[in-house]
């Protein structure tokens, strides 16, 4: 780089700037547009859990209520659900929920939601939201899941628009990098060419300063 003038030194390390500048902000959008996707999803599973929770009458009949909630839940919101007992096993699930796409129960399951993003068989990916349950005398481990296949779709549709976007503001970012460095440096030349007006026959030839203060001036000045 030491080889290139002034001009192309400065639209180099000004379009860089733009690069890690850009790149900040578009990880940046990315990523706070995922997570108000995915919070989204999030308060539709607790929403849902709060309306299992409030159910007056699971505490005498939980196998009845839990599969009515566990059908409501898949037939209004599209919800998958699990519900596992105190031994880790199955107690009742989504009917429309294969075998094989059932999670193995999570560990650590507490009183307080956890959220996360699981990838099952024939389902594919998930977001899931775990929580224990006590209902009858008996504690249950309850996992809400709502598919990510659209959420996801969505934010790479946004990540090739962030993609394709980039290398044109790049582009912009040079040219015009480009065009001020060559306007801040135009004085320059005009201070080399008027130097080169000075010679043996012409010694009283002075430099115009415009501006002594500034260091192009300081350079007239000594020159």
């Amino acid at each position: 780089m030491s080889r290139l003038s002034i001009r192309w030194r400065l639209t180099v390390w000004n379009t860089l700037a733009v690069a890690v500048l850009l790149i900040a902000v578009e990880s940046l959008v990315y990523a706070l547009l995922r997570h108000a996707m995915y919070e989204q999803l999030d308060r539709v599973l607790l929403a849902q859990y709060g309306e299992l929770e409030q159910d007056a009458r699971l505490t005498a009949d939980p196998e009845t209520r839990l599969r009515h909630w566990i059908d409501e839940f898949r037939e209004h919101v599209g919800v998958y659900s699990v519900v596992y007992d105190a031994d880790g096993r199955v107690y009742a699930r989504t009917e429309q929920l294969a075998q094989q796409s059932v999670p193995a129960r999570p560990n650590g399951a507490a009183n307080m939601p956890q959220f996360g993003s699981c990838e099952l068989p024939l389902i594919g990916w998930q977001r899931t939201m775990t929580r224990t349950l006590d209902a009858g005398g008996q504690r249950f481990v309850v996992m809400l899941m709502l598919p990510l296949g659209d959420t996801n779709r969505e934010l790479r549709q946004v990540a090739a628009v962030l993609s394709v976007v980039f290398p044109f503001a790049l582009l912009l970012a040079a040219v015009v990098g480009y065009t001020l460095a060559r306007k801040a440096l135009a004085p320059v030349d005009e201070l080399r060419q008027a130097t080169d007006e000075i010679t043996a026959e012409r010694l009283s030839r002075r430099l115009d300063v415009p501006n002594p203060n500034d260091e192009l001036g300081r350079l007239g000045q000594t020159i």
